[in-house]
């Protein structure tokens, strides 16, 4: 038997709001589609492949989530809940897609110019890179918990 949040997510899966098509979605789909743009008419391969492989990675990730509903019978380890213009997967919605696909732009945008620089973390130091990129997600993270803890609190 499923949890009741995974039953929430599974009873919004794909479907139109009872209240209708959320009109604020366009304007998100433009504004994610002139970044693009932008960054591809600047011949900013870098950051374009960098937003597609965070989204794909966020994709992957939310897709195995998913499938952990069929093999468990119970629940998976994150589920949407609230309103949402379309729940993609039980932990993916169409908002949290289009702000994953900005963040890999973004993110890129943060690094150094020297991709050899050092970050000093007092007991290592740590490729800038790899540092950016993991604190960068641990950051999107504490941002999901935070936003899915308001948004339990005022629901």
């Amino acid at each position: 038997m499923v949890t009741p949040e995974t039953q929430t997510a599974l009873d919004l899966l794909r479907k139109i709001p009872d209240d209708g098509f959320k009109w604020y979605i366009i304007p998100m789909m433009g504004f994610v589609i002139y970044v693009y743009s932008h960054e591809i008419k600047k011949k900013n391969w870098n950051s374009v492949f960098a937003g597609l492989a965070y989204t794909g990675m966020d994709f992957f990730n939310e897709w195995w989530n998913a499938l952990l509903v069929p093999i468990t019978n119970r629940s998976a380890f994150w589920t949407v809940g609230g309103e949402s213009a379309l729940v993609i997967f039980v932990g993916l919605n169409i908002e949290i897609f289009f702000v994953f696909s900005l963040a890999g732009i973004a993110f890129t945008n943060m690094l150094p110019e020297d991709k050899n620089m050092k970050i000093d973390l007092k007991f290592m130091k740590m490729n800038n890179r790899l540092f950016y990129a993991l604190g960068n997600c641990v950051f999107a993270v504490a941002i999901e918990f935070w936003l899915h803890d308001l948004i339990c609190t005022y629901n």
